[in-house]
This record gives structure tokens, C-alpha cells and sequence, in this order.
């Protein structure tokens, strides 16, 4: 038990509340919570507005003045914004200070007249005043009754104000409860980690510092080589790029384009490291968006950013699993809103064309599709399964890509950018907005040693699952136009089509016409993770035999071997047993890994 606090009651009670205080001495959890700067309290608003509106007016000023190159422009923002916070905090400060009718302040005031009269009375004393002895004793009973009503009252209001947090009224959402009781992020306390030396960590500094040593190797791999990109992104063709035009230069950025990126930042979100979240945007857009927008267009035309553009705090998720394994977090960037305006100002522009770029089987983020066609497209791979002979044996390989996001090679996605047709000068942004990002890893409110980033895309930009597709999209040509592997034919009364990939997203899933096409089609994966930095997760990887009793006993593996005989091989009706099968990779595969689970069906 750390520690006790004992609650004297707003109301007459028979017990007192007491409060323990528990921290378990083998991992004791300890957390910092840095001081909030916006939104600020009620009555420090109007010294907020004053400050963030000054300091915005003196930016304005000196941007119409002239002279002004876009790297001088981006220092000034990010000076503004520093001042900007640390004039909310001051404002917030100096408000506080100037409240006199606030319980507190009562009790201090008449603590002190309480004392002066005590003063009063022992001069009285020796003095051997009487009259004046009587006064000063009647006052100091007035007093400390003052006191107590007053404590009481304190009390009584601060559990009336935390009783009606916690209940509904009309016109209150009911937000407030479900962040009560949800464990989604609320409780994603970091426990003791293992350091790779393989000692528990327990420290808050030493913890955020793990995961970045964790996942500074992640985030710093070698790059791949120059050949084995080119000839993966030559697995596309090359787009014209003629409907992307207006990405070439900054005249799609206007006032009311970034009202619109501006108004889709959704309140109430953390807030990057410069502390000024979209609650701030949000409060002052009027002011915000003509600055802004002569900003983007300096920055965007001249490729010039600010260094807040660049940073990041990681909030480290945590998933199933073992906690205290740094690597078994999903790492979200907390990015400044200023930086998401204009991504998301750039995602709506890559968004109208992103159809025509990306495979009719890839339905993740692009406009007018669904998952439900990826549901649909495994459906249909299972019903030519069970009604025909050709499909007997057909698989579904599930990949997994290890650490996607933060494992993509950064030259290799600039490439395929180039081999959409995209514009030189866009290329060139996404790589400047790319160029020098750090991050810092945050465990439980404390903040990690700065981590250069030099591959990997950012999860929490919201051009970053655009960027992802476009770069996943070589290996989905290649394996749809038929040379790697026959796939399985989809067969209806009017029409026939072939099925050999189809994805959500990082998920995806190849379908295989019988297991002789499983060693070419990991040798394809194999040759896309040598230029794009996406390896199998291969513990994660499954293939699925989609009839549903499995193989037929009589069908060869020509690729992999096996490493253990078929456990049961007829599933029986009603059970989940299946017959599993692992294996171990051989040939061209086999630095992907050592094991895979093939599965049924039913066993799925």
C-alpha cells in the first residue's frame, strides 16, 4: 500500500471514506500527465482568446509584410506555436490566480482572519482585557464555524458535480459513460517491460526508452537495393498519370479546401508534441485558415516544411498477448494537427483517382469499395471448391506482413509513385514530408530519447493507408496477370473469371489452385519483401484448404516438404478437428520461415 487519504464526508455519515492508495512492490505502475494546454477552463477563456489571437495577428502581419522565403516561414510558425502554448498555460495560470470567489480562496481568506484574531485575543490576554477577550473568543467560534460550513459545502458541491458527471441529462451524450467504462485506451497502462538484455524494466523513463531501442531497428532497417526495386516496380506498367494534374503545383490548395481538411479533424483527440490538438483548430478556424492556407501553398510550392512536421509521439497500444514484450505494441503516431490538415488536403486530391490505380481486388480505402467483397470473393473461392473437381484442392494463403507500415522502404514506395504517373513535384513532397522524421515513445506520460526514422510510413497520417495500397499494388499485378499461378476459375452462367489475389488493406489473401503453386507464389512474396521491406509474418501466415474436409490424401506437395504426418485426415461432420498440416519451407522460400499452418475450412 503506497499510501491513505482519508475523505471527511459533505453530509453527516457514520464513517469517513478512505481512499488506499495500491502499488505492487515487484512492478509498481507509475504515470505522468502533462499539464493540458487546451481547451482552457471557463473563466481563463477570455485571456486565452487574447493571447492565441495576438500572436496569430502578429504572424499575419509579418507574412503580408513580404520578404518572407518559406523556410523563414516555417520557423516563424513553429515559434508561434510555441509561444501560443506557453501563453495558454500563463493565461490559464494568471486566471486562476485572479478567482476570489472560489471555495479555496474563501477558506484561505478566512484562515487569516482567523489567525489575526487569534493574535488579537493573546494580546488581549496580557493585557487582561476581559470585554475584549469575550469579543475575540465569540468571533473566533463565528470563524471556525465559517470554516467548517464552508469545507462542507466544498465537499457537498464537489460530489454533487462528480454525481452529475456520471448521470444522464437531456442534451448530454453519453460519451462520458462509455469512456468510464471502456478498457480500450483508458487502461493501456504499460507494465513492466524486458529489456533485450532480459531484465524487467519497471522505471516510466526506462520503459518509453525500451521501446524505442525495441523498435529503433524496425524503424532504421537497411534500405533495399536499388536493383530489387526496379525490378519489382517493374511489374507495373507505366501510368501516364494525365488525371493527376492538379497535384503538380499548389492551386488545388484554397481557403475553402482547408476549411474542409480542418473540419474533419475530430475534437476531443490527442494532441501531437506541440500540444495544440484539433480542439484548438477547431476553436480558432476563422483566424486560422487564410494563415494557413498561405502557408501550405509557400511550403507545398518551394518543398519546404517545418521541423514540427516531422516529429511524432508513439503511443504504444497494447495487444493480446505478452505485455511485457516491447515489440507487442501496435505503435500509433500522435502527429500535429497542422500536418494532418495537409495530408488530409492531399489525401482528398489522390482519392478521386485512386480507383483507376488500385486492383478491382483490393478493397481497402478506396472510395466505392467494401470489405464485404472480400468476404464475398472467399464465398465464392469455397463454392468452387466443394461443385468442382479442377478447384478439389484449392488453398487460400493468408499473408501477414510483419511490422508493415513501419517496415516499408521509403525509396521503393517513391518509386511506385513514379510508376503510377503521379507528378514529379508530389513525389518530391511525400518524400521531404518523409526525410528526416523522428519519434518519441510514450510510456505511461513519459516520454522516450528521440528516434530517427528512416523507413515506414506514419500511422496516424491520414495519407499514410493511400501511400500503403499504392505500394502493395506491384505484387497484385503480378500475380493477376496469371504468371506466377493459375489461381482458381470462377465460374457462373454467364461468365467466367479468375480469382489468384484479393486483400483488405495489409490483409490479404492468394488464392492457389492446388499446393504445387504454393513454392512459386512464396517465392514472388519473397522477391516483393526484397524490395518493398514487406516479410511475412509467418507464426501469423495461415493457408486454408477450402474444402471442407480438407485435401484429398492422393494430393502431391511438390514445394514444401513435410514436417508432420496428417493428424486426421476426414474431418468429421459437427467437430472443429481438421486435417493440419505443417511444413517447413524448401528452395527459393526458404528464408521467409521455418513453419505454416495449413488449415480447413471448418478448423478456420
Amino acid at each position: 500500500m503506497a499510501t491513505t487519504q482519508v475523505d471527511k464526508a459533505g453530509l453527516q455519515s457514520d464513517h469517513q471514506g478512505v481512499i488506499l492508495h495500491l502499488r505492487s512492490p515487484s512492478n509498481p505502475i507509475r504515470r505522468h500527465k502533462e499539464k493540458r494546454v487546451f481547451p482552457v477552463p471557463n473563466y481563463a477563456r477570455a485571456r486565452a482568446d487574447d493571447t492565441v489571437l495576438g500572436e496569430l495577428k502578429a504572424l499575419s502581419d509579418r507574412l503580408e509584410s513580404g520578404f518572407t522565403t518559406a523556410l523563414q516561414a516555417a520557423k516563424l510558425w513553429d515559434q508561434t506555436k510555441r509561444r501560443v502554448a506557453v501563453g495558454l498555460l500563463n493565461a490559464v495560470r494568471a486566471a486562476k490566480k485572479s478567482k476570489k470567489k472560489t471555495y479555496r480562496k474563501k477558506i484561505k481568506r478566512m484562515y487569516r482572519r482567523l489567525d489575526r484574531t487569534k493574535e488579537l485575543a493573546r494580546a488581549a490576554s496580557q493585557q487582561a482585557n476581559q470585554d475584549l477577550q469575550q469579543l475575540c473568543h465569540a468571533k473566533l467560534v463565528r470563524l471556525t464555524q465559517r470554516i467548517a460550513t464552508t469545507k462542507r459545502e466544498w465537499i457537498r458541491a464537489k460530489s454533487q458535480r462528480l454525481f452529475r458527471s456520471h448521470t444522464w441529462r437531456e442534451g448530454k451524450t453519453t460519451k462520458t459513460f462509455f469512456k468510464r467504462i471502456s478498457c480500450k485506451f483508458g487502461d493501456n497502462i504499460i507494465p513492466a517491460l524486458r529489456h533485450h538484455s532480459g531484465i524487467a524494466v519497471t522505471d516510466p523513463q526506462a520503459k518509453a526508452d525500451t521501446l524505442a531501442d525495441a523498435w529503433s531497428s524496425i524503424m532504421r532497417g537497411v534500405p533495399a537495393s536499388s536493383s530489387a526495386v526496379e525490378r519489382v516496380t517493374r511489374w507495373m506498367e507505366q501510368d501516364t498519370g494525365d488525371d493527376t494534374a492538379m497535384l503538380a503545383d499548389a492551386e488545388m490548395i484554397t481557403e475553402t479546401a482547408v476549411r474542409m481538411a480542418l473540419r474533419e479533424c475530430k475534437m476531443d483527440k490527442a494532441c501531437g508534441p506541440d500540444k495544440l490538438g484539433n480542439d484548438w483548430y477547431r476553436a480558432y478556424e476563422d483566424a486560422l485558415v487564410p494563415i494557413l492556407t498561405r502557408l501550405y501553398k509557400l511550403w507545398y510550392t518551394e518543398q519546404v516544411f517545418p521541423d514540427s512536421f516531422l516529429e511524432a509521439n508513439i503511443f504504444c497500444l497494447k495487444k493480446s498477448g505478452d505485455g511485457g514484450d516491447p515489440l507487442n505494441y501496435r505503435p500509433l503516431a500522435l502527429l500535429n494537427t497542422d500536418y494532418k490538415i495537409l495530408t488530409r488536403l492531399l489525401t482528398t486530391q489522390v482519392r478521386t483517382t485512386l480507383a483507376r490505380r488500385i486492383s478491382i481486388f483490393q478493397q481497402g480505402f478506396v472510395p466505392g469499395r467494401q470489405i464485404h467483397a472480400t468476404i464475398d470473393y472467399f464465398a465464392a473461392a469455397q463454392r468452387m471448391a466443394l461443385c468442382s473437381d479442377d478447384a478439389r484442392d484449392a488453398l487460400a494463403l493468408l499473408l501477414d506482413f510483419a511490422k508493415a507500415y513501419d517496415s516499408l522502404d521509403r525509396q521503393f514506395l517513391y518509386a511506385v509513385l513514379r510508376r503510377h504517373g503521379y507528378p514529379r513535384h508530389f513525389v518530391q513532397v511525400i518524400e521531404k514530408l518523409h526525410t528526416g522524421t523522428n519519434v518519441r515513445f510514450l510510456a505511461n506520460g513519459t516520454r522516450s530519447r528521440t528516434v530517427m526514422v528512416t523507413r515506414g510510413i506514419r500511422q496516424g497520417c491520414p495519407l499514410a493507408p493511400l501511400l500503403f495500397i499504392l505500394a502493395l499494388e506491384p505484387l497484385y499485378r503480378r500475380l493477376e496477370k496469371g504468371a506466377v499461378h493459375q489461381g482458381i476459375t470462377l465460374k457462373t452462367c454467364t461468365a467466367t473469371a479468375a480469382l489468384r489475389v484479393a486483400g483488405y488493406a495489409d490483409d490479404t489473401a492468394i488464392y492457389l489452385r492446388s499446393p504445387a503453386e504454393l513454392e512459386v507464389a512464396l517465392a514472388t512474396i519473397t522477391d516483393f519483401g526484397a524490395a518493398s521491406g514487406l516479410h511475412l509474418n509467418c507464426s501469423k501466415t495461415v493457408a486454408i484448404a477450402l474444402y471442407t474436409d480438407g485435401l484429398r490424401s492422393s494430393t502431391p506437395w511438390t514445394g514444401p516438404a513435410y514436417k508432420q504426418e496428417v493428424a486426421q485426415r476426414q474431418a468429421t461432420r459437427g467437430t472443429l478437428r481438421d486435417s493440419s498440416y505443417k511444413f517447413e519451407y524448401g528452395g527459393p522460400a526458404s528464408a521467409l520461415s521455418q513453419w505454416i499452418n495449413v488449415l480447413s475450412l471448418r478448423r478456420q
